[in-house]
C-alpha cells in the first residue's frame, strides 16, 4: 500500500483546506478529466478521474455493481481510490461500499457523520474500519485538493445546522447529504446526493459559488429536489440522472425533466444509456 501524505492548513477566517498528495501513475488517457456515472440500477455511483490519475468515487450504489463499473473504467492494475465520498447512509448510496473497501485501497473517506441502524450501514462501517481509511466529516467550507488538477469544495452540510438536528433521525438522512462542487481539469460538476429543495435553498442563501457545467440531479430526479432556483444558480449544461430502469418511484419525474428542458439542460440518464461518461473540454465544460 503506497503512503499518502496529508497536510492540514488552517488559516483564521479561511476555509479548512486538505491537501491529499499521492504519487500515482498517469492514466492511459490523459486528455482531461473523466466524469462517469455508473449504471448501478436505482442508486448513485459516480467516478471522477483527473488527468494525473487521481480518483474520487462519489457513493457506491445499492450493491456490488459498482465494482463492475470501477473495473470497466479504471486502468488495469489501479487499485487505489484517493477519496470516497459517501453522501448519506441510504442503501442505494452505500450498498456497494463494503465491496469497494474489500477490493480497493481507499485512502480517505468523506462522509456526513450520520449513520443508519441497518445491516447495510453496519457492514459498510465494519469494512471501512478494517480498511483503515482516513475518515473526514464533511462540513461546509472544507476544500480537498488531489494532485494538480482536482479540487473538491464541500457546500453541505453546514456545521451549525447539524448541531441543531437529531442526526439519528431517518427522516433527515437526505437533508444531511454531502454536497460538493468538484473542479477537475478546469471543468466543474455539482454532486448533490439526495439533497432536497430545502438544502438547495440554504446553499443559495449562503452566497457560495454554485455554478457548475454539470449537475447530478438530486435524489435521482425526484420532484423533492432540483428546484428551478437551484438550476438557475448552478446554470449547468449537462444534467446527469443516476436511476434504475422502470423504477417504482417514477424517477426522474416529468416535472423535473420539463424543468431541465426549460433551462436548456441536456439530460443524460443511466437507465437509458447505461454508463455515462463525459470529459472535460479544456474550456470549463464537458463533452
Amino acid at each position: 500500500m503506497r503512503r499518502i501524505v496529508i497536510s492540514f492548513v488552517i488559516l483564521l477566517g479561511l476555509p479548512l483546506l486538505f491537501v491529499l498528495v499521492a504519487p500515482k501513475a498517469i492514466p492511459s488517457r490523459s486528455d482531461g478529466c473523466a466524469l462517469t456515472a455508473f449504471d448501478v440500477g436505482q442508486g448513485d455511483a459516480i467516478l471522477l478521474r483527473s488527468s494525473d490519475g487521481q480518483d474520487v468515487l462519489i457513493d457506491a450504489g445499492p450493491g456490488d455493481r459498482v465494482i463492475d463499473g470501477l473495473e470497466r473504467h479504471l486502468p488495469y492494475g489501479d487499485q487505489d481510490i484517493e477519496l470516497l465520498i459517501l453522501t448519506h447512509p441510504d442503501a442505494d448510496h452505500i450498498g456497494g461500499a463494503a465491496a469497494v473497501f474489500e477490493r480497493y485501497d481507499v485512502r480517505t473517506v468523506l462522509e456526513s457523520g450520520v449513520t443508519a441502524s441497518t445491516g447495510t450501514d453496519d457492514r459498510r462501517r465494519a469494512a471501512q474500519t478494517a480498511e483503515g481509511s482516513l475518515v473526514k466529516i464533511a462540513r461546509t467550507g472544507q476544500q480537498f485538493t488531489l494532485g494538480e488538477h482536482l479540487t473538491i469544495d464541500v457546500l453541505w452540510p453546514a456545521g451549525e445546522w447539524m448541531e441543531r438536528i437529531d442526526p439519528t433521525s431517518d427522516d433527515l438522512r437526505n437533508e444531511t447529504s454531502v454536497v460538493v462542487r468538484a473542479t477537475c481539469n478546469g471543468s466543474t460538476v455539482m454532486l448533490t446526493g439526495d439533497a432536497s429543495v430545502d438544502v438547495e435553498e440554504r446553499m443559495i442563501l449562503s452566497g457560495e459559488n454554485l455554478q457548475a457545467a454539470a449537475l447530478k440531479l438530486g435524489h435521482h430526479g425526484a420532484r423533492t429536489s432540483t428546484s428551478s432556483a437551484f438550476v438557475r444558480a448552478v446554470d449547468p449544461q449537462i444534467g446527469l440522472v443516476s436511476v434504475g430502469a422502470n423504477n417504482r418511484y417514477g424517477h426522474p419525474t416529468a416535472d423535473v425533466l420539463e424543468r431541465m428542458a426549460m433551462f436548456n439542460v441536456s439530460v443524460r440518464r443511466t437507465d437509458l444509456e447505461g454508463d455515462i461518461q463525459v470529459r472535460s473540454d479544456g474550456e470549463g465544460g464537458w463533452r
